[in-house]
């Protein structure tokens, strides 16, 4: 199962710079100009995943997301609207299983 979440709106060049720097293989960031659902589905598909069921998985991520945080999704949808084309909207899928043990390791710590 993966998470779906949303960073934040930044200049493109900050996501290649993210995409360069990423050591965490169980991350994957994304980003768009355009915040859509047929948009964010697309980028997804255009992934060229090694395992086909993860592709299935992050869609299904998406749209949990969407019907559960309409508001934020308009929310972001409008801010990167109002910034301009050099900005995107960067958002992230992870495995939920290493989410979990992450956390548990932080608060045995």
């Amino acid at each position: 199962m993966f998470t779906y979440e949303i960073i934040g709106i930044s200049p493109t060049w900050h996501y290649i710079q993210l995409q360069h720097d990423q050591q965490d293989t169980n991350t994957t960031y994304i980003a768009n100009q355009e915040y859509h659902l047929k948009t964010l589905i697309e980028t997804i598909e255009n992934m060229g995943h090694k395992r086909p069921r993860d592709q299935e998985r992050m869609i299904n991520a998406v749209y949990e997301f969407w019907v559960e945080h309409l508001e934020s999704v308009k929310y972001w949808r409008t801010r990167l609207a109002e910034v301009g084309s050099d900005n995107v909207l960067i958002s992230r899928f992870r495995i939920a299983e290493n989410l979990r043990n992450e956390l548990e390791a932080l608060l045995e710590t």
